[in-house]
């Protein structure tokens, strides 16, 4: 597994454990019986994990800070679903914050304990809602680089589950993230930098996972493409999740994920999954041999990325057209009549620029799938080069 779970009596075992992530330890209640109370076991798990991720709330953040700096230990802490301003603040207002690392979530971030009123078990966590001024606490962290991570904390109970009177703590919110994060884009609440730190690349670096959470030669080709402009609402019926629901149904967001790409696969793409066994295939054989982004597809993802830009640059600017001052008689051939000066456009430049580079990185590099992906896309359509406007690139988006 990712985690490793802590327990009162396997600190041993831990110090054994290999090619883990990071150990899990709660020291609050949720869903399961993991919780841990005793001091001295709780500093035994600290002392024998690298990193730990902590599950603690109010008080007990301070408690295992305090831990930490009375018995010295120098590994990492991880503070997940950190939902309050105190929690902020007892996990960075101290003197070892550089061992120190906090996680938020979608739902702390755009949901607060006045949806409960509504919502009542669908919005019932572990940590809870908090209040307004928690909220803004941790937009506020967010803001001043005191948050590190954003995660979903997906936990897909059934509709039937959380309706009985004993019913699970957790909601879903994997499908819902990324729209959420880019929806607070369009409103200027967070920059997109900022989303690809907080989801990509800063849990990559926390947990020390190679080749992932940057768009860079030698790393796997894990991304997510999205749409900015897009616009639609949260509909529990559209959900992939099994427990079909969401507490943000009905919400309406701009900005949406088009594409998924996994292990240089595409596996998902407007609304339709390809092949998941490339997912599978990546996880698999991530140790031994792992598909990674080659310098050749780099390029043409690059130079697409620009063309596009050039386009909309382009189309922007007024078209000046001056009368030629002699006429000249155009050669044409019997297969494709030529175009005048006032009918070539920068649009039909840049296209057939596009399509040369892409056949030619291809004849160098037949058995690359990615570009005949590319390829075929453009070839298609030469002016689909359009569809990229707007889009952004998020690399190896974090759950």
């Amino acid at each position: 597994g990712f985690n490793f779970g802590a327990t009162a009596d396997n600190a041993n075992d831990i110090k054994k454990a290999k090619n883990i992530a990071a150990v899990k330890l709660y020291m609050d209640y949720t869903t399961g019986d993991m919780k841990m109370s005793d001091f001295e076991d709780i500093s035994d798990i600290l002392k024998s994990s690298k990193i730990t991720i902590v599950h603690a709330e109010g008080e007990h953040v301070q408690n295992a800070v305090d831990i930490m700096i009375k018995n010295k230990i120098k590994n990492k802490l991880h503070f997940a679903h950190v939902s309050s301003e105190k929690e902020l603040m007892y996990a960075k207002q101290n003197k070892i914050k550089k061992q120190i690392t906090v996680e938020v979530t979608p739902h702390h971030l755009f949901m607060n304990d006045k949806d409960l009123q509504h919502l009542g078990s669908f919005a019932e966590m572990k940590p809870r809602l908090k209040t307004e001024n928690d909220q803004k606490a941790l937009w506020l962290g967010i803001q001043n680089g005191i948050v590190d991570t954003v995660a979903s904390d997906h936990a897909p109970h059934l509709k039937e589950e959380k309706e009985q009177a004993n019913y699970p703590f957790g909601v879903p919110g994997v499908e819902t993230m990324l729209p959420l994060l880019l929806d607070a884009f369009n409103k200027n609440r967070i920059s997109l930098p900022t989303i690809q730190k907080l989801c990509c690349e800063n849990p990559a670096g926390i947990f020390k996972i190679k080749n992932k959470g940057l768009l860079k030669e030698g790393y796997d080709a894990d991304l997510v493409i999205a749409d900015l402009d897009k616009r639609q609402a949260v509909r529990n019926d559209d959900l992939l999740t099994k427990c079909k629901w969401s507490p943000f149904e009905g919400k309406i967001l701009k900005g949406w994920p088009v594409m998924t790409i996994v292990n240089g696969n595409v596996v998902f793409n407007d609304g339709e999954i390809f092949d998941m066994s490339a997912n599978r295939k990546a996880i698999s054989e991530h140790a031994q041999k792992p598909k990674v982004f080659d310098k050749p597809f780099l390029t043409i993802i690059v130079l697409i990325l620009v063309a596009a830009a050039i386009l909309y640059i382009e189309s922007q600017k007024p078209k000046i057209i001056k009368e030629p001052e002699t006429q000249q008689t155009t050669q044409k051939t019997e297969s494709t009549p030529a175009k005048t000066t006032e009918q070539t456009t920068a649009k039909d430049i840049e296209s057939m620029k596009i399509q040369e580079i892409i056949k030619d990185k291809s004849s160098k590099y037949p058995k690359a799938p990615d570009f005949r992906i590319i390829e075929n896309w453009i070839n298609s359509d030469p002016l689909k080069i359009e569809e990229l406007k707007g889009k952004v690139v998020l690399i190896d988006f974090w759950t």
